[in-house]
């Protein structure tokens, strides 16, 4: 080939190439969505909102209430199955550490007033006669009302309903004085004691260790711990298991008065 004929090979390439539409990179179309809702929010300060919805923040709370739920279901299963008492209190003591009293308030919330029945207890190498005598009774209820409070027991047709005055004197306590103390036959009262307590004597107190819509767990001031259940719940547990049968000790009031 000639150079006449190179140059003219060169000079028609280059005007083909000139003559070429030019070729466009595009990005893809989930890119490109993305920037355009990008460059949006931050024209309109929106991202930071849509940031933190999607940021699942750490509740420490939330965790300890979970923690607490598990406590709570895992007592009221070793009842129902009469686990063994150090099963129980081990639980009981787990409870009491989750359980923020002086936060939550037990001694002064409304959902303490009503009809509870005890479920299971553990006495106190300390606990008074009267403890002992009726510890095993297997109907044994606590009325609590905002400034007194009825412990009554069933053994039969024979029914011992000790009445008491109850004040709250912190978060988690409340003070106990017994006044009277009624033996019951077939709906006849056959004796009546009253109690004059003694200055530094004859007064108790109990703590709510656990306190929820349906069950409380309490301790006396004689160290005797209690599980109580609302009414209709101790019906409910009597059905599934008889638990209450196995309930070693009476009502908090009377027991643990001097």
């Amino acid at each position: 080939m000639t150079t006449r004929s190179l140059r003219h090979t060169s000079a028609h390439a280059m005007v083909l190439a000139q003559s070429r539409a030019p070729v466009r990179v595009r990005a893809p179309a989930r890119a490109n969505g993305r920037w355009r809702r990008a460059s949006a929010m931050r024209a309109t300060g929106g991202g930071a909102s849509e940031d933190a919805a999607r940021v699942q923040v750490f509740d420490p709370r939330r965790k300890v209430e979970l923690q607490l739920l598990g406590a709570r279901e895992e007592l009221m299963s070793l009842i129902e199955r009469k686990a063994p008492d150090e099963a129980i209190t081990a639980v009981i003591d787990e409870l009491k550490t989750l359980y923020d009293g002086e936060a939550r308030a037990p001694a002064r919330d409304a959902r303490l007033l009503g009809k509870w029945r005890l479920i299971w207890s553990a006495q106190a190498s300390t606990a008074n006669p009267f403890q002992r005598a009726f510890g095993k009774a297997a109907r044994n209820y606590q009325i609590i009302a905002s400034d007194a409070l009825a412990n009554v027991v069933e053994l039969g047709p024979v029914v011992i309903d000790a009445k008491a005055s109850c004040e709250a004197v912190s978060e988690v306590r409340s003070e106990v004085v017994i006044s009277t103390v009624d033996v019951r036959v077939g709906g006849t009262t056959l004796k009546t004691f009253k109690l004059e307590p003694r200055p530094g004597a004859g007064k108790g107190w109990v703590e709510q260790i656990y306190l929820d819509d349906t069950m409380r767990v309490s301790v006396g001031n004689k160290g005797s711990l209690f599980c109580h259940v609302k009414d209709g719940d101790a019906a409910r547990l009597e059905e599934a298991s008889n638990a209450s049968a196995s309930a070693s000790s009476t009502a908090l009031a009377r027991v643990d008065v001097d």
